[in-house]
């Protein structure tokens, strides 16, 4: 059968899911999956129906399925877990949770799932002591950037709980020093800047092909490293993980978690800056430009908010804008 046979097959279960026709929706999964058994995300689907069906033990079978196809464990267990929580399954989502954490300490995503399901349980000592834990961790340069970026979410949803102001301190702290070096920030945002700027003028100029030549920045803009440096760069450790939810493509999570911040504090560069990413990756150029032009007049000095600027002209073919923008640079 055809993929775009399987999507609208896959379309009609999760309609009429959402219509409460819980039986048919039932056969259509059924269906889906019979005629392709790899989908993971269709198990995990029929999963949570049949949880809410209260088919408790084929429910968990099914996740078995979803578990046994997936090749990121943590992250289905923690959209599993997500289900138990909406079912109000706390104890199940904790224990769930707990044990692939213990089976990847190195994860950012189950730490952040443990820490969660722990306060959505109730569990506020243990979730503190897992706080403790997390805190006295020492991850490798390579992996310190996503892991300043889950601190700096779990500070979030302790304050939110529990709001204990101790913890919460110093999961910001410890955010804080594993977030980027000077040396690192120079070496991930200026030299790409720079580089990127003459690819631009590049191509203002009509001189080379737009697919090969936009590649770096792609990939610059992609990168959970550079994520966490601008959070670092613009004052703004609280809006990490918003960053890392943009590299994984979550674009109107992160534009509400962007406009709250900005309602919060009234010209908040970092909220520019997202704002920004999100209008230039979705291709609404005009709000891009007008977002990051925002940001560039708040933090003149922070180069990367120049260069997605110059990339949303770019995209936009505002080609005078462009060249008037790399003449002021």
């Amino acid at each position: 059968m055809q993929d775009k046979a399987l999507e609208k097959l896959w379309d009609k279960a999760v309609r009429l899911q959402e219509k409460g026709k819980y039986p048919e929706a039932e056969a259509a999964f059924r269906e889906l999956l019979r005629q392709a058994p790899e989908l993971e995300e269709a198990w995990l689907d029929l999963a949570a129906l049949l949880l809410r069906m209260e088919r408790d033990r084929e429910a968990w079978e099914c996740y078995a399925q979803a578990a046994a196809r997936a090749e990121d464990e943590v992250a289905a267990a923690c959209e599993w877990a997500d289900a138990l929580l909406e079912e109000e399954r706390f104890e199940e989502a904790a224990r769930l949770i707990g044990e692939v954490a213990a089976r990847h300490p190195e994860s950012p995503d189950a730490q952040r799932a443990r820490v969660l399901t722990l306060l959505e349980a109730g569990k506020d000592e243990e979730a503190e002591a897992a706080c403790k834990g997390l805190i006295s961790r020492n991850p490798s340069r390579e992996d310190a950037f996503p892991w300043a970026a889950m601190l700096a979410d779990v500070a979030e949803l302790v304050e939110e709980t529990t709001g204990d102001a101790a913890v919460v301190s110093r999961l910001r702290e410890r955010a804080a020093e594993l977030g980027p070096t000077e040396d690192e920030i120079i070496e991930l945002e200026k030299a790409e800047y720079q580089a990127s700027l003459g690819i631009l003028l590049l191509e203002a100029t009509g001189n080379q092909d737009s697919a090969e030549w936009m590649a770096p920045f792609k990939g610059w803009l992609a990168s959970p490293a550079t994520a966490v440096a601008a959070a670092s760069a613009l004052d703004a450790p609280e809006l990490a993980g918003v960053y890392l939810d943009l590299v994984q493509g979550e674009i109107d999570s992160v534009r509400e978690e962007a406009q709250a911040a900005l309602l919060r504090r009234p010209g908040f560069a970092a909220a520019y800056d997202l704002l920004g990413r999100v209008a230039a990756i979705s291709g609404e150029y005009p709000a891009a430009i007008a977002c990051f032009r925002d940001l560039v007049k708040r933090r003149p000095d922070y180069e990367p908010g120049r260069l997605c600027l110059a990339w949303a002209y770019f995209e936009a073919h505002k080609w005078g804008d462009l060249r008037k923008f790399l003449k002021n640079k």
